[in-house]
């Protein structure tokens, strides 16, 4: 669906960590690409169907990090959604020490991105000693009433990863929950996705061994993991996606979800329907 790029280009060692939005009508793609010195670079494509992509001739779209800075190495698009006019981008970055902290942007038309909070870093992972000293592994964020909802992954240095909740006002100040951790899950959560409707909350999240996994809650505090999970398994050994690291999601009708994953062994980004 979404290949690497021919030799030379900001995308030629691969794409990955795919976010899809349906905005009036049209399936907008965000993604990472690498160059040949591994630099990642956000490029942007778009689509009628969700499944044939024309990439933007402006790509890449978002490289806003210079050396020495807290995202010099990497970006990834953690959450990207529309919500009261504009479109609003939360990203991870990473430093040379391979520190990971979320950045965020705002646009009006998707592709040109104006840095918010002057480019500083608006989310990072806790103290020493705390369950999420580790490192960030991914994020997830829904507009609410009074602001924003994060959702993060993260480790402890000792090898558990956690899933912990956040709120803000501006989507850049955030009040970490006392219910934290959520959960910690042996699959080492990344990559996360959440939907919020009517009372249940529902979090995806990918496992690079085994595929994409489902925890549910009626309450954001006491979640359960569920029983058949994964609920897309990685593929066969030596296929495209025989690891999956990084998923987007979007809801196509009340019994059926479409998923767009990256493959973690072939830099590539194909598609997958998710029904009961």
């Amino acid at each position: 669906m979404i290949s690497p790029g021919t030799a030379g280009t900001w995308n030629e060692q691969g794409v990955t960590k795919p976010t899809v939005l349906l905005h009036n009508g049209t399936y907008y793609l965000w993604y990472v690409g690498f160059d040949s010195n591994g630099k990642a670079s956000l490029g942007f494509s778009s689509s009628t169907t969700g499944l044939n992509w024309t990439p933007s001739p402006n790509n890449p779209i978002f490289n806003a990090c210079a050396a020495p800075s807290w995202c010099e190495s990497y970006h990834s698009v953690d959450t990207l959604f529309h919500h009261n006019g504009s479109f609003h981008l939360w990203f991870q970055g990473v430093d040379a020490s391979n520190d990971r902290r979320l950045g965020y942007a705002t646009s009006t038309n998707g592709t040109v991105w104006t840095p918010e909070n002057g480019l500083n870093p608006v989310f990072e992972t806790g103290a020493s000693g705390q369950w999420d000293d580790g490192k960030l592994q991914g994020a997830a964020i829904l507009p609410t009433d009074t602001g924003f909802a994060l959702w993060y992954s993260a480790g402890d240095g000792s090898g558990n990863v956690g899933i912990g909740h956040a709120a803000s006002v501006d989507g850049i100040n955030w009040s970490r929950s006392g219910n934290n951790p959520l959960f910690v899950d042996p699959a080492k959560p990344r990559g996360l996705r959440v939907f919020h409707e009517g009372p249940l909350y529902s979090i995806f999240y990918a496992n690079l061994n085994s595929g994409v996994h489902l925890a549910t809650s009626l309450d954001n505090v006491n979640w359960t993991a569920y029983a058949s999970n994964p609920v897309v398994p990685v593929g066969a050994a030596s296929s495209w996606d025989e690891g999956i690291s990084g998923i987007a999601m979007w809801r196509a009708a009340p019994d059926t979800i479409w998923m767009w994953y990256s493959g973690g062994n072939s830099g590539s980004i194909g598609a997958a329907r998710i029904t009961p």
